[in-house]
């Protein structure tokens, strides 16, 4: 009997030991930090190449809170243009 009642003590202890060490860590409470706003930007810049020809590709460029990246030809045309030619655009 005596061993039974040293057995459930224990049990009661390590059970509340636990539940301290678990409630201890668990707050209910959720730390806001701000979030900051991301500047992203994706465009296209012709490049081109004077071989008798004008050669024009599109460069993509990737722009995130300053920081340029070239992605390079991932468009995959290639136009090609008379030496006189004049981009109606400008």
């Amino acid at each position: 009997m005596k061993e039974k009642i040293i057995l459930v003590l224990f049990i009661i202890s390590i059970s509340l030991n636990i539940f301290f060490l678990v409630n201890s860590t668990i707050t209910g409470q959720t730390i806001a930090e701000p979030v900051e706003k991301t500047e992203f930007n994706v465009y296209t810049e012709a490049v081109c190449e004077e071989n008798g020809n004008i050669e024009c590709h599109d460069e993509v460029f990737v722009d995130c809170n300053g920081v340029e990246t070239k992605l390079g030809n991932i468009v995959g045309n290639n136009p090609e243009f008379e030496l006189d030619w004049e981009d109606p655009r400008e």
